[in-house]
């Protein structure tokens, strides 16, 4: 089964990523693995630390080496390598780069960072 899109913008990126968490596309998973669990359904690298309270909602991928503060909200997002989402942050709608720091109590929507 062939998957093809040009993800020549933000919009059709997020939506190649919300196809892969649904099973649309295969994923290798030596990079990524699907998880479901109280959090939600989400799309995860490895090596992060998701501290209590975190909540998913919609579609998220998280990279590998990432941090995610205690009771932060990622929503329809997608987190890459290396960052580090603050503690009661909210992320929605937004891609957020590799190495991305973001603070504690943040309020990030539709936005790359």
């Amino acid at each position: 089964n062939e998957y093809w899109c040009d993800i020549g913008d933000v919009e059709i990126y997020r939506q190649a990523h919300t196809d892969m968490i649904n099973g649309l596309i295969a994923h290798n998973p030596q990079f990524a693995v699907i998880q479901r669990d109280e959090r939600g359904k989400f799309l995860s690298g490895f090596h992060n630390t998701i501290e209590e309270g975190v909540e998913f909602r919609g579609h998220v991928t998280i990279g590998s080496n990432c941090h995610i503060g205690a009771r932060a909200i990622i929503e329809n997002s997608i987190i890459w390598n290396g960052s580090s989402i603050g503690a009661h942050s909210y992320i929605g709608d937004s891609i957020v780069r590799s190495g991305c720091s973001v603070p504690d109590n943040s309020k990030i929507r539709q936005a790359a960072l």
